[in-house]
C-alpha cells in the first residue's frame, strides 16, 4: 500500500503524484523562491534558505505516519523543484544563477539530506540518488519477485505468459543466494528474454526486505518506465501487455485491482488511513471505495500493478519507505501487502445441475479472479493448487466456472483451509450474470497451465 502525499483529484490513481507547473517568484514551488525569496526571508532571521527548513524538518522526529507523510511531500517539494518528472535539470528561474552558485549547491545538499534520511537504502546501491535512479528508467515490461518456494510458481507463469504470445522483457528479482538457491537461478537464466536481478547490490536493503517487502523495491529498482509486476502465483488468461493500453491505465498511470470484499464493518485500514492523511482531504475515488463506506476491511490487491514510474516516482518511493522498518511492521498489523473467484462449482450431493438446486447453495471455489475492464477474464491470483501453503492442498483444482463480486454488498465469501481455496457464495444471482462456466478458450490456457504444472512438480 501506498500515501497520498496531497490531496486526490478524481482523476488520480492510489499512486499519483502532482507534477511541476510554471510558478511565479513567491511560489514555493519554484526553484526562484528558494534561491531568492528564500533568502531574503533567511537573512531577516539570520540563517540560511534551503537549509533552515531541511534543518527543521529533520530536527522533527518522525513519530508516526503523519509525520512520515508530511517529510516525503517535502522531499517531493524540493525534487519537482530541481528536476522534472524524469529528472531531467529545470533550467534556473529569471534570476542569473550559475549552475555552480552557492544557493544552488545549498539546495542539492538539503535535498540530499532530506533524500538521505527518508530513502537510505538508495546511498549504498548502484543508483546513488533518487534522480540517478529516475533518470534511467524506459520502455515497458514486466517485474516479479521470487524465492525457492515460489520458483516453480515463477516458471509456470512465465511459461504461460509467453504461451499467450506476450513478449514483453521480463526482469526477476530475488534477494541474495539464501533467497534463491543456485539451481533455481540457473532454471530462470536458461529462459530467453527473461533476466534475473540479484536486487542486494542494486539497493542497500536489509535482510529483513524480502518476500511480500521486495514487491515495491523490485518495481522501483527494474529498469522499465511502465512497469506490470506479477506475482509469481499470477496465471494471466489474457495478454498483460494489453493492459498497458487501457484507458484506465493511460489516464491515471496506474491499474490496480481490487481484493476481496470481506469483514464489513471493521474499520481497522479506514483508521490507518485517515491517521496517514491527517490533514488532507481524501478525493472522491477513496470516498466512493469500500473502506470509505465501510463494506470492507479489504481494498486493493497486489497480485497485478501496473504503474508509469516516472509519473509515479513519489509515491513509488513512499511505497518502499512503508515496507521497511519499522513501518511495514506497524503496517503489515493492518492489512496484508473486483474481487471474485474462479475454480470448480461446489453442490450439494443430491444436485445434479445448477437448475436443480437454490441459489443460495452454489460456491465458486478457488484463486481470485480479476475480469478486464471490458469483463473479459483477465488473471487469476493464487496458482492453480487449492492451497500452495499446505502439503494437504497441493493437489490441483478442476476449473469449471468463474464469479465476481459486483455489488460489493451482501458478499459471503468462506475462508480458505489447508486443503481448499476460497469460496464464494452467489445467493442473490442467476447464472450468466456474476457467475458463469468457463469458456472454451480460457478453459484451453488454463489446461495447459495445469499440464506444465505436472512437469514442473518433477523438477
Amino acid at each position: 500500500m501506498t500515501i497520498q502525499m496531497r490531496p486526490w483529484r478524481s482523476t488520480d490513481s492510489l499512486f499519483s503524484l502532482p507534477t511541476h507547473t510554471t510558478t511565479t517568484t513567491k511560489d514555493k514551488g519554484s526553484l526562484e523562491f528558494w534561491l531568492t525569496e528564500g533568502k531574503r526571508r533567511a537573512k531577516r532571521r539570520g540563517g540560511r534558505p534551503v537549509g533552515m527548513v531541511v534543518v527543521a524538518a529533520l530536527r522533527t522526529p518522525i513519530v508516526d505516519w503523519h509525520n512520515l507523510g508530511s517529510r516525503g511531500r517535502l522531499f517531493h517539494q524540493l525534487f519537482s523543484t530541481r528536476y522534472t518528472p524524469s529528472g531531467t535539470p529545470r533550467p534556473l528561474c529569471s534570476t542569473p544563477q550559475h549552475p555552480t552558485s552557492p544557493l544552488l549547491t545549498e539546495f542539492d545538499a538539503a535535498m540530499s539530506a532530506i533524500e538521505s534520511d527518508m530513502y537510505p537504502w538508495l546511498r549504498g546501491g548502484r543508483f546513488g540518488s533518487a534522480v540517478g535512479l529516475v533518470q534511467r528508467y524506459t520502455g515497458s515490461g514486466i517485474v516479479m519477485t521470487t524465492g525457492n518456494f515460489h520458483a516453480k510458481f515463477a516458471l509456470l507463469a512465465i511459461g504461460s505468459i509467453r504461451a499467450l504470445n506476450c513478449t514483453l522483457p521480463i526482469e526477476l528479482f530475488y534477494a541474495g543466494d539464501k533467497d534463491l538457491s543456485g539451481a533455481n537461478q540457473v532454471l530462470f537464466t536458461r529462459l530467453p528474454a527473461v533476466t534475473l536481478i540479484d536486487i542486494s547490490p542494486l539497493l542497500h536493503l536489509s535482510a529483513a526486505e524480502h518476500g511480500w517487502s521486495l514487491k515495491p523495491f523490485a518495481i522501483l529498482a527494474s529498469s522499465f518506465r511502465h512497469a506490470i509486476f506479477i506475482d509469481a502465483d499470477v496465471l494471466f488468461l489474457r495478454s498483460p501487455a494489453e493492459m498497458l493500453s487501457y484507458q484506465l491505465y493511460t489516464t491515471s498511470g496506474t491499474l490496480l485491482f481490487r481484493d476481496r470484499t470481506l469483514y464489513p464493518g471493521k474499520q481497522r485500514y479506514k483508521n490507518f488511513f485517515t491517521e496517514v492523511m491527517e490533514g488532507w482531504t481524501p478525493s472522491a475515488y477513496y470516498a466512493d471505495g469500500r473502506v470509505a463506506r465501510d463494506l470492507s476491511l479489504h481494498e486493493g490487491e497486489s497480485g497485478v500493478v501496473v504503474m508509469d514510474k516516472v509519473r509515479n516516482f513519489h509515491a513509488l518511493l513512499m511505497a518502499c519507505k512503508m515496507n521497511s522498518g519499522p513501518w511495514k511492521e506497524d503496517m503489515y498489523s493492518v492489512m496484508h501487502g473486483g474481487g471474485g473467484s474462479i475454480g470448480f462449482l461446489e453442490t450439494p450431493p443430491s444436485a445434479a445441475t445448477p437448475s436443480s438446486f437454490p441459489a443460495h447453495s452454489i460456491r465458486i471455489c478457488g484463486p481470485l479472479f480479476h475480469p478486464s475492464p471490458s469483463n473479459a477474464p483477465l488473471w487469476i491470483n493464487g496458482g492453480i493448487v487449492m492451497n500452495k501453503l499446505f502439503d494437504e492442498g497441493k493437489q490441483q483444482m478442476r476449473f469449471t466456472h468463474w464469479a465476481v463480486d459486483r455489488t460489493m454488498r451482501d458478499v459471503r465469501w468462506e475462508w480458505e483451509k489447508v486443503d481448499k481455496p476460497f469460496c464464494l457464495y452467489r445467493e442473490h444471482s442467476a447464472q450468466g450474470t456474476d457467475w458463469g462456466r468457463i469458456e472454451a478458450r480460457e478453459m484451453g490456457v488454463l489446461d495447459r497451465a495445469l499440464e506444465e504444472w505436472e512437469t514442473l512438480r518433477e523438477l
